[in-house]
């Protein structure tokens, strides 16, 4: 009889552990999937807020960068209305790249037609791309300021910004 009561309490002692380990292990793996998910879902919160503080930063930097490209385009409009002779010399052309930090520098005559280059662009029709042609507003409006978003160049292909404003001295 002793021998039927410890294999009964053995049996039942084995269901009671597999009862107890079962809802142990299912309430243990609900609660860390619901940790999971909820860490889940603030981690894409906080990937939503860095994304909108970069994108704003974003913002922040294209708007100066913007309003530096059309201090160096015054700048040169300047230099130019004041001494317009000294354009024409490369070495000089070239000093003043340097010195506004700028990859090109480029002067068109009242007809849109590039005279003074950094480049080997002079010549160009600035009418000739759509890239180009919208600088073509500075040929009769005196207050004339642009800088384009990035895009392709008309010339090359290649991606470029340019900025620029209405020369001072003669139109162009």
């Amino acid at each position: 009889m002793r021998k039927t009561f410890l294999k009964w309490l053995l049996v039942f002692m084995l269901i009671g552990f597999t009862a107890a380990f079962s809802i142990s292990f299912y309430i243990q793996t609900k609660q860390a999937v619901s940790n999971g998910y909820s860490l889940i879902r603030l981690r894409i919160e906080d990937v939503k807020e860095q994304l909108n503080i970069n994108s704003q930063n974003l913002q922040d930097i294209r708007t100066e960068s913007d309003k530096n490209a059309l201090a160096k385009a015054r700048a040169l409009a300047k230099l130019l209305e004041l001494n317009p002779d000294l354009f024409f010399s490369d070495d000089y052309l070239e000093e003043i790249r340097s010195m506004l930090a700028v990859d090109e520098i480029h002067i068109s005559d009242e007809n849109g037609i590039l005279i003074i280059s950094t480049e080997a662009y002079t010549g160009y029709d600035m009418a000739s791309d759509s890239q180009s042609a919208s600088f073509m507003p500075a040929l009769t409006d005196k207050n004339f300021e642009y800088v384009q978003d990035p895009m392709p160049r008309g010339i090359n292909k290649e991606i470029f910004q340019y900025a620029g404003v209405a020369r001072k001295d003669s139109p162009g």
